[in-house]
């Protein structure tokens, strides 16, 4: 697994991870699609899943933008991004559970590329301090053996 294109801060965050065949995974979507297709090189169609941390908008601003390309959103809480359960929802928007392995499958091959296990972070809303449901990944590559990567934001 590679990093191919990584921004955080306050103003967006996101990574994209490249597996060894080729097949992309994109962490948080809080920067402009437009900016991270440029930094992969034009690839952002083969982006096979968005795993989000947690809703806040400097990590799921562009969430619309994403689902809108036909890549699917897993997050701790979707309810707040998509605010109804519309067939398109139910079909982009994933709600991750924590200690439960998502298997993500390229979009030609239809193998797992990636496999990812959420864990609980500890976050808060800034507003009121209240909790903000927030996730960490666990990402392999089946294919390899040992190639793990470890993504925990905001935590």
């Amino acid at each position: 697994m590679k990093v191919l294109f990584s921004k955080t801060g306050s103003d967006g965050n996101s990574t994209v991870i490249e597996s060894d065949s080729g097949n992309l995974v994109m962490i948080d979507c809080g920067v402009k699609p437009d900016k991270v297709n440029k930094s992969v090189r034009y690839r952002v169609s083969e982006i096979v899943g968005c795993l989000c941390s947690h809703n806040h908008s400097d990590h799921s601003e562009f969430h619309k933008a994403i689902t809108a390309m036909s890549i699917p959103i897993y997050a701790p809480d979707t309810e707040p991004l998509t605010g109804d359960s519309t067939a398109f929802q139910k079909r982009y928007y994933k709600t991750v559970e924590h200690g439960k392995t998502i298997a993500l499958k390229g979009r030609t091959s239809g193998k797992t590329e990636f496999l990812a296990v959420p864990f609980r972070l500890i976050h808060c809303n800034a507003q009121d301090g209240s909790d903000c449901p927030c996730v960490g990944y666990l990402i392999s590559e089946p294919q390899r053996d040992g190639d793990k990567l470890l993504i925990a934001t905001d935590t």
